[in-house]
């Protein structure tokens, strides 16, 4: 989310460029994407001609980038290729063949990850970019599940505005008054992750999330 909204296409991404540093707390780790060599500033480049670099690694490629042919009017789209690549990562994540390296382009996840985590997986690693959903969205889902009550996920009841907006300004105000007080780093940790989701928050994507989540009970 933070490259797509600084407008930079890393273009490369698999597990070999993501570090992880386990100071501390295993059940908080600090990942950094690594090797921005493939990396462009922009979100979408014409494509003219074979000449054009894609990128990196063909084989976790977006579909709209590896099956793109040059022309006049063609532009190559990367607002969400990265997100495409990610959903091929994480099933290395959980411990599963990463779908991209098989011969049928197919791996099953553990029966031990989450139904709405699977249905996340799926969604950003859609074939069609039209049908995938963008990487603010998929943050923001992510989010709720960390932190939402659980109780809105599987009710009955719509959530309002005003209470989302209640929410947030419950847990703005915990981060503001707890944080300098953090007990240990993990505890740290998850402030930081908090204020992370807080500083872009928009509520009409959260609102959205929370609707997508709600459909996966």
């Amino acid at each position: 989310l933070h490259m797509v909204s600084n407008r930079v296409a890393h273009r490369d991404l698999k597990s070999d460029n993501i570090l992880l540093e386990y100071s501390g707390s295993k059940d908080f780790p600090h990942l950094v994407i690594t090797d921005f060599g493939c990396s462009i500033g922009t979100l979408s480049i014409p494509y003219q001609s074979f000449d054009v670099n894609k990128g990196g690694n063909p084989a976790l490629m977006a579909p709209e980038i590896k099956e793109a042919r040059p022309g006049t009017f063609v532009k190559l789209d990367y607002r969400k290729a990265d997100l495409w690549a990610a959903s091929n990562i994480a099933y290395e994540i959980f411990g599963s063949p990463n779908p991209a390296y098989q011969r049928n382009g197919v791996s099953q996840l553990p029966e031990l990850v989450p139904n709405n985590i699977k249905e996340l997986i799926k969604s950003i690693g859609k074939d069609d970019p039209n049908e995938r959903i963008s990487p603010l969205l998929a943050a923001d889902i992510c989010q709720l599940l960390l932190w939402a009550p659980p109780s809105w996920f599987d009710s009955y009841d719509d959530i309002k505005e005003d209470v989302v907006l209640q929410w947030l300004l419950t847990i703005t105000t915990k981060v503001l008054c707890e944080a300098r007080f953090a007990k240990d780093e993990q505890e740290l940790k998850e402030f930081k992750l908090v204020s992370t989701f807080l500083r872009r928050i928009c509520l009409t994507s959260l609102m959205d999330a929370l609707h997508w989540i709600r459909e996966c009970y």
